[in-house]
């Protein structure tokens, strides 16, 4: 998974820009984290419970975008598809749009967030 961040000159705002298939991640980074960067700790304190069994999954619902934490995987969804995204998504269901959705393995998440961490210190 191929992403970046950069600080707007304009208004040092942080915008974060990934792949195609994973542009709802991208947007999740700009319009949900970087408003609030203090729940980077949070994340990591949920991954750690998902990856030591004692959590089976976690959900943070966000102004316009929401995040989903398994096991496995991290899912985000835009608030304006109307669905819960505790529901399983069937890949059958056609619902693509890199916009709108997007998954991915857990690990390549946590990489991503330690990664806008380490950007947002400096």
């Amino acid at each position: 998974m191929d992403f970046e961040f950069r600080h707007s000159t304009f208004d040092d705002s942080i915008h974060a820009f990934f792949s195609m298939e994973h542009h709802a991640l991208g947007r999740w980074f700009t319009e949900e984290l970087s408003q609030q960067p203090d729940t980077i700790s949070k994340i990591e304190l949920v991954i750690e419970e998902l990856q030591s069994g004692k959590r089976h999954e976690w959900k943070l619902i966000g102004r316009t975008l929401s995040l989903e934490l398994h096991r496995d995987q991290a899912l985000i969804v835009d608030n304006s598809l109307g669905i819960d995204c505790e529901e399983d998504l069937q890949e059958d269901m056609n619902l693509y749009d890199s916009e709108l959705t997007a998954t991915c393995g857990l690990e390549d998440f946590e990489q991503a967030l330690m990664s806008f961490k380490s950007f947002v210190k400096n």
